[in-house]
């Protein structure tokens, strides 16, 4: 992954962030729809999944020097049946999490999901792959701002 890609995943994903908190009309009132803490932990844990598969991917000297990872990152770069459970099972976490949100925003990010999961291992470019990366978290980005509500806020119960 080249510095300028990374760089500008940044700066959108921090604008669409922004966005969230600068636009009166975000969340969309009437289309978003507020999450569970249980299913804002399997979104969590998804997308901590996700990121982990895409630092041992692009970003092996990060990881390598954990020897705990040696297992699971040999079996990601595989490209073999566990890579494709290390891609699939946070993706179904993150899709769990989110099976409350409009219908289109859930489609987005299931086609998003799997654009990235088909470019992964058909073989083909390295470019394809990285375009679907960036089209999934721009698309994460932005259905968290317009289609996701937060879960509630209890009040702590007095002693």
């Amino acid at each position: 992954m080249s510095i300028p890609y990374i760089s500008s995943l940044a700066v959108l994903v921090i604008l669409a962030v922004s966005a969230r908190f600068a636009l009166p009309g975000l969340p969309l009132s009437q289309k978003a729809n507020r999450i569970s803490a249980a299913d804002a932990v399997l979104i969590g844990l998804g997308v901590t999944g996700l990121l982990a598969h895409c630092m041992a991917m692009f970003f092996p000297e990060l990881v390598d020097p954990f020897p705990w990872t040696t297992t699971a990152t040999t079996q990601i770069r595989g490209l073999s049946t566990a890579s494709v459970v290390w891609f699939v099972v946070p993706c179904c976490l993150v899709l769990f999490g989110l099976r409350r949100i409009h219908q289109a925003a859930f489609g987005a990010v299931a086609v998003s999901l799997v654009g990235v999961g088909i470019s992964m291992y058909n073989g083909g470019s390295l470019a394809a792959h990285l375009g679907w990366i960036f089209v999934l978290v721009l698309v994460m980005v932005a259905v968290a701002a317009a289609f996701v509500l937060p879960p509630r806020r209890t009040p702590l119960a007095r002693p």
